[in-house]
């Protein structure tokens, strides 16, 4: 029974044809675990066979008795039990695969986030919940027992230790097998005092304990009890006050620590007394981004119990030899290693302190049971975003540049700097079918304080009158600095928005930003339903624009067939609503892919006049404004972009682009390097970082760069022509030959990025054919890429150049 091939033949033999026994997963702290698929179903199972050391001293019957009870336990932060069985003897019980991976496995990363932490604190709390409302306690809560998958924790083998721990004692009474007195299963890190001391009156407050331990662990990286021994461990639990975890980290708001530090109280009545506690605790907005604990001692109460006393100290510890026994078995396999150090947060990009005043609206947790809410709360802190930026005085970060500090940065001082503002809205929303609950602080920067905070409950319906209240709140809060009486204006028309219209939008807004051929084609189909149900919601009409704008460059469409589709919906916007920044700059970006320059500078203008901190119509301005030649304002307004949204990559990068036709390459450098950290995965970033060093000659540097967007764009043809050209000039003809002999080759070639090959291999002829055929072609690169580069110095004195930037409405 100890070889791997031999247990698995077996177990396949007694489970027959209703299942097949693909491969062994690995082996847990108590068992050997295996994926098999069922057949009847067409799914994958985890079939768990009890190690041979605890399977010789258990009733099968009985464990199996046991463990059916667990399997009543049907929630879906629970993964529950589906049948259970003997092969050979040893019981073994079968329970649904899971996608994903372990909270051990999630660990050995480093420690997590706080909003992350506190996501998975509430699935366990809600498991656990449920569990000990039916009876059922778990006894091993550790981070092996609990899986992530698609945004959710939940957890692993619910009864299965009190399954064990009953079967043991029925094998006691009648083979004798097992004689050691008080005995605990568990694992030593993670068991409570009272179940190391073996108290029979331990009950559900022990999984509150071990739920404390994850967290401590999850916060710190290491959970606060990690002795050289199993019986050192355990003497810990009973005896030592944990580490306050301000001493590990600095950035943990203190209503998470005491909540923390209160579960880890050796005394069970000075722990929260049910896991809803703990879920009631988790609702206050303060454990997220509450006021940081001051480093210092944690008074935890230790109040007598019987292992506490003196007199029976000593016994427990010699005890604690033979619980050891026990706790060993059950915690063999990862969590018997030592947990990784602590990972170094990343770096972050610092900018310049800000002028108050200043704001950013970060996304809203969703503490609702829908995982699928998310989309909600993230659209309410983007029209609170869009309503705050409306105040004039008062700078307010982009939506993008507040979502990309989800899980980045960990402290309000790191969000702050990072987003250059000086103070941070921050808050949670639940979301129930006649019911709203939205929390909601602002919280100063400079010191962590709160500076207004409040609770709204709402009907759905009221959704904007909350967005209102919400805005002129934070208005009247910052008053002082604003300089200011009056209050935010009402957006009369998303007032009169539907609610599932408005539900439509935001769920067209989620997919948006995730961008792709698939998200985008479901944006627009949202976008569609919203104005299907409401004919006059301009905001919609908006995202119909901005999806179809950008849907040929993540697949197989092709501009001319959609940008007008994008324009109707974009005039359409305007004329239901002429204060809507959104509808001015999604139809500037497509005039400006109509080679429309002036109109589409005219639109971007009023867009940013509408909304000066449109981070985005700043950025397209910028564009307009580089490749007309007029470097010097086109660098003012896309360092206005970045400033705004410090966060884009592509923003920075385009910016990057500017200073280098400017002539500053240092600073050029300086600012590619900075969009290609901000997200090394995006072959743009590095492309325009190797476009900025040809500007300066550096050829060898800039083929590396374009070496590695070549890679990450699947060899896209616009990335290879600049790839082409770059080996040109640095003397490899060959390849760039190569390079271009194969782009010509191509069903629909890229004239401009030919064209581009041909200025660098110094035939200005078959340069100039390709870019007149480029022009002909609408190519989109005119848009995106200034002719007073460097690159086109060899052709800018030559007439017929002359003529084909004519064509295109520019100026050499």
């Amino acid at each position: 029974m100890n070889d791997r091939g031999t247990l698995q033949e077996q177990l396949q033999g007694t489970l027959g044809a209703l299942y097949t026994v693909e491969r062994e997963l690995g082996g847990g702290g108590m068992s050997r675990v295996f994926v098999a698929r069922d057949n009847a179903l067409d799914r994958l199972v985890v079939i768990k066979v009890l190690h041979p050391e605890l399977s010789a001293s258990v009733s099968v019957d009985r464990f199996r008795r046991e463990i059916l009870l667990a399997a009543a336990l049907q929630h879906p932060h629970i993964v529950g039990i589906l049948s259970a069985g003997e092969t050979d003897g040893v019981p073994y019980f079968i329970m649904p695969y899971v996608e994903g991976e372990s909270l051990r496995g999630r660990l050995a990363r480093g420690r997590m986030g706080i909003v992350e932490v506190v996501g998975v604190l509430r699935d366990v709390a809600r498991a656990l919940a449920y569990a000990h409302e039916r009876g059922v306690v778990h006894r091993d809560v550790k981070p092996d027992n609990v899986m992530l998958s698609a945004g959710s924790a939940c957890v692993l083998d619910f009864g299965v230790a009190k399954a064990l721990a009953s079967a043991r004692d029925k094998s006691r009474e009648h083979t004798g097998t097992l004689t050691l007195f008080g005995t605990s299963l568990g694992t030593p890190g993670y068991m409570s005092p009272e179940q190391a001391a073996a108290d029979p009156a331990t009950d559900q407050r022990a999984d509150i304990y071990s739920l404390g331990i994850t967290a401590y662990e999850m916060l710190t990286g290491a959970p606060p009890f990690r002795r050289a021994t199993p019986q050192a461990t355990l003497a810990a639990q009973l005896t030592e006050t944990p580490a306050p975890i301000q001493s590990h980290r600095a950035d943990v708001p203190s209503a998470l620590v005491s909540l923390v530090h209160r579960c880890l109280a050796k005394e069970p009545d000075d722990r929260p007394q049910t896991a809803g506690a703990i879920l009631s605790a988790l609702e206050d907005p303060a454990v997220i981004s509450g006021a940081f604990a001051t480093p210092g001692p944690i008074t935890i109460p230790m109040r007598r119990r019987w292992w506490t006393e003196p007199a029976t100290i000593g016994v427990a510890v010699i005890g604690l030899m033979t619980i050891a026994i026990g706790a060993i078995v059950l915690a063999r396999g990862p969590s018997t290693s030592a947990p990784p150090a602590p990972a170094a947060p990343a770096a972050l990009p610092v900018a310049a302190a800000p002028a108050a005043p200043s704001i950013a609206v970060l996304p809203l947790v969703n503490l609702g049971r829908d995982s699928a809410d998310q989309y909600f709360a993230d659209g309410m802190s983007e029209e609170i975003t869009s309503k705050l930026a409306k105040v004039r005085g008062l700078r307010v970060a982009s939506r993008t540049a507040a979502i990309s500090v989800r899980g980045k940065a960990a402290s309000v001082a790191e969000i702050g700097k990072l987003l250059n503002v000086a103070t941070l809205l921050e808050g949670t929303m639940q979301r129930d079918k006649n019911r709203l609950r939205i929390t909601a602080r602002l919280v100063s920067v400079a010191d962590g304080f709160t500076l207004w905070s409040d609770v709204y409950e709402r009907d759905p319906k009221d959704i904007f009158s909350v967005q209102d209240e919400i805005s002129q709140a934070i208005v009247v809060a910052l008053g002082a600095e604003l300089h200011t009486e009056a209050p935010v204006t009402p957006n009369t028309v998303k007032r009169a928005v539907a609610p599932a219209a408005y539900n439509e939008y935001l769920l067209g807004r989620f997919f948006f930003a995730k961008r792709g051929d698939a998200a985008l084609r479901s944006a627009i189909e949202h976008f569609k339903a919203a104005v299907k149900i409401d004919s006059s919601y301009a905001l919609a009409y908006a995202g119909i624009a901005d999806a179809y704008s950008v849907l040929p460059l993540y697949g197989p469409t092709k501009g001319d067939e959609v940008w007008p589709l994008a324009m109707s919906a974009a005039d359409r916007a305007i004329t239901l609503d002429s204060t809507l920044a959104e509808g001015y700059a999604a139809r500037g970006n497509l005039l400006d892919a109509a080679w429309r320059w002036s109109d589409a500078e005219r639109d971007l203008r009023r867009a940013i006049e509408l909304r000066p901190s449109y981070a985005q119509a700043h950025q397209w301005l910028g564009e307009n404004l580089m490749v007309n030649g007029r470097l010097g304002e086109s660098v003012t307004e896309l360092k206005r972009a970045t400033d705004l949204d410090p966060t884009s990559p592509i923003a920075l990068g385009i910016y990057a682009l500017a200073l280098g036709v400017a002539g500053d390459s240092t600073s050029a450098f300086e600012q590619g390097k900075k969009a290609v950290d901000l997200d090394p995965s995006l072959y743009a970033t590095r492309f325009m970082l190797g476009t900025v060093k040809l500007y300066s000659a550096k050829y060898g540097e800039a083929i590396r760069d374009l070496e590695g967007a070549a890679a990450l764009s699947k060899g896209l043809d616009a990335v290879r022509g600049m790839l082409g050209y770059a080996y040109a000039k640095a003397g490899d003809r060959a390849r760039a030959t190569a390079i271009v002999a194969e782009l010509e080759k191509a069903k629909t070639p890229d004239a401009f990025a030919i064209a581009r090959v041909y200025v660098g291999l110094g035939d200005n002829a078959k340069a100039l054919h390709w870019f007149e055929r480029a022009a002909s072609q609408h190519n989109g690169y005119f848009q995106s890429e200034s002719l007073q580069s460097p690159i086109f110095e060899p052709l800018r004195g030559d007439p017929q150049f002359g003529k084909i930037v004519h064509s295109v409405g520019l100026k050499v």
